[in-house]
């Protein structure tokens, strides 16, 4: 069950129904919200204190990303997982990195470099897990996407950015739900700092290609905790 969250219904219109939708968003990629889950207006408008217009523009905006699908007559539901779903996520991932790793390097500067190593150095230091209850540190997971998105900031597409994100929260759901289902940790800060080196270092083809590696890796970690767990269903 999602959180419950408080919004002031004196908000505009817009930014109410964009407050809205990112909740959603944040509880669907933290699995709050199960893949394939019904989402019911009624519950959330209780929810988020808001009606029925926000709660439903926010749930329209959801589907144009993909995290959540709208059936004729049915209503809104979290967008299922599945094998071709993941696959399809990470080759368009890997993709989409090389090329918005590439346009980075050649725009960034100084200061983009610097960014990087802050980045990486506040993810080194921040536990995985929380001392607890050992679950996965929100932390952690905020200082990752950080240090990945540092990467790629000093790219200028805007598109190219919104798609990053994008790609990134697919994702993520995917490694979430297999931390959920019991997928072990790794030691990835190696695959970090090669990466860091290797992006301001202004080595393109091994930015790429370790980038490429990363992700490959993470998709055999979470493909092989959803498959023993049958989470698939298939």
């Amino acid at each position: 069950m999602a959180e419950s969250f408080a919004i002031s219904s004196e908000l505009p219109a817009k930014s109410l129904s964009e407050d809205v939708g990112n909740r959603i968003r944040t509880a669907i990629i933290e699995c709050k919200f199960k893949p394939g889950e019904r989402l019911r207006l009624e519950h959330l408008c209780e929810m988020y204190g808001v009606g029925f217009s926000p709660v439903r523009e926010a749930l329209s905006r959801l589907c144009g990303n993909g995290l959540v699908v709208s059936e004729s007559q049915r209503g809104f539901k979290v967008a299922p997982i599945s094998l071709a779903n993941l696959q399809d996520i990470t080759s368009t991932r890997q993709d989409l990195e090389a090329l918005i790793l590439r346009r980075a390097i050649e725009e960034g500067d100084a200061l983009w470099e610097a960014n990087i190593v802050a980045s990486f150095h506040l993810l080194s230091k921040t536990p995985h897990l929380r001392p607890d209850d050992g679950t996965l540190s929100e932390s952690w997971v905020t200082a990752h996407k950080n240090f990945h998105f540092s990467l790629i900031s000093a790219a200028q597409s805007k598109l190219l950015r919104q798609f990053w994100f994008m790609t990134f929260d697919h994702a993520d759901r995917y490694r979430r739900l297999a931390m959920t289902l019991g997928s072990h940790l790794r030691d990835d800060t190696t695959e970090h700092r090669n990466l860091m080196e290797a992006v301001i270092s202004r080595d393109v083809a091994r930015s790429c290609e370790l980038s490429r590696l990363h992700i490959d890796t993470t998709l055999r970690l979470v493909l092989t905790t959803l498959s023993d767990t049958d989470a698939f269903g298939d």
